[in-house]
Order: C-alpha cells, then structure tokens, then sequence
C-alpha cells in the first residue's frame, strides 16, 4: 500500500477543520430547517453517519452497513418517483456505484486498487450528495404544506 500509516499533523488538523466545518453547516442548517418526516430524519441520521466515517481514522468497509438509513430514503424516493426521471437516474447511478464499489473492495485481486485510488471516500461523498440535495427537496415539500 502506499498510504502512510501514520498521518501528518498537518492533515490531521485539516480534517478536522473541515469536519468541524461540515458539521457546523449541518447543523445550522437542519436546526433552521427542521424536517418531521420519516424520509427526512433517514437522510439526517445517514448524513450524520457519512460525515463520521468521512473524519473517522479508522473505518472498516462493514461499517458502511450503518449507511442503511441514507441509502432506504435514496431508494424511496427513486422509486416513488416524486423528483423526476433525471434525477432519478442519476440517484440509481450513485447509488450503483457506491454498491459495486462496496463489492469489489472485497475481492482480493482488486482490494488495493480500490482502496488507494480512494474509491470507497469518493463514493460515500456522492451517496452524501445525493442525500443532501434529496433532504433540501423533502424540506421544501414539508415547508409547502404547512
């Protein structure tokens, strides 16, 4: 492998400013928002979870089972339809790849590669994407009926 094992100081402190950050923002945001909805609080707890495996030393690939929250709100909402063909094809192609990257990180032959290139973070930060533009649609959807 070529990673480090230890990480510097510098990227450290980076991380966690950027984690401080992120975790600031979401919670202004969903404090100046709140969300009721069972499909709202899915895609808050799974946002919370990713951001925690984004800025977590150590994370195993089985703990992106905890993602099963973020991921039920995506697949809900694709299925039902309620954002749009395009949108809908793009939220199956995230969550593809955030699948496909989980299964061939478990194959010996392409473990490595997959682990190094970063696959696994670049499919988590999509999968969050997608989450947060689905929670900003439920929130306008709730803010409309009240």
């Amino acid at each position: 492998s070529d990673r480090p094992t230890q990480a510097s100081p510098e990227t450290r402190r980076a991380a966690l400013w950027i984690g401080g950050f992120l975790f600031l923002a979401f919670a202004l945001y969903s404090g100046l928002k709140p969300v009721s909805s069972p499909r709202g609080l899915l895609l808050m707890a799974g946002l919370l979870l990713g951001m925690a495996f984004l800025f977590n030393p150590i994370v195993h690939s089985f703990y992106y089972l905890m993602l099963l929250p973020l991921v039920t709100a995506l697949v809900g909402e694709t299925v039902s339809g309620r954002s749009g063909k395009s949108s809908g094809l793009r939220r199956l192609f995230i969550l593809g790849f955030f699948m496909l990257v989980g299964l061939f990180v478990h194959i010996p032959e392409t473990m490595d590669f997959i682990r190094n290139s970063g696959l696994p973070v670049i499919s988590l930060v999509l999968l969050m994407v997608a989450g947060v533009f689905a929670l900003r649609r439920e929130q306008r959807e709730n803010s409309q009926t009240c």
